[in-house]
């Protein structure tokens, strides 16, 4: 499929919109449940956790050590910290629907 084939990125603006409709919420609850998602989200990785959607995937932090790297506009030799590095993984399920095969569930 082409770049020109390909529909718009869905948004959280797109996604709060969904959900005012589907379950009669207005903006700011919607914006509020999709806030909520996040903090728990970013919570659970940042202490190196797991959080698993069924029928989506998983979200794992995966720790990245410390190393060398260069700053690119002075040339100085600088050390990256090591930090949680957010690494998602497809459901099955939601693997098949993609290639178009039966899920699952």
């Amino acid at each position: 499929m082409s770049d020109q084939e390909r529909p718009e990125a869905l948004t959280r603006r797109e996604i709060t919109a969904r959900l005012r409709r589907r379950l009669g919420l207005s903006g700011r609850e919607a914006g509020l449940i999709i806030d909520g998602f996040l903090e728990a989200l970013a919570g659970q990785l940042a202490e190196g956790g797991v959080v698993t959607l069924s029928g989506l995937g998983r979200w794992a932090g995966r720790p990245t050590p410390a190393r060398p790297g260069r700053n690119p506009a002075t040339g100085r030799e600088v050390t990256i910290p090591a930090h949680i590095r957010p690494a998602f993984t497809l459901s099955r399920s939601l693997r098949k629907i993609l290639k178009d095969e039966e899920p699952e569930f």
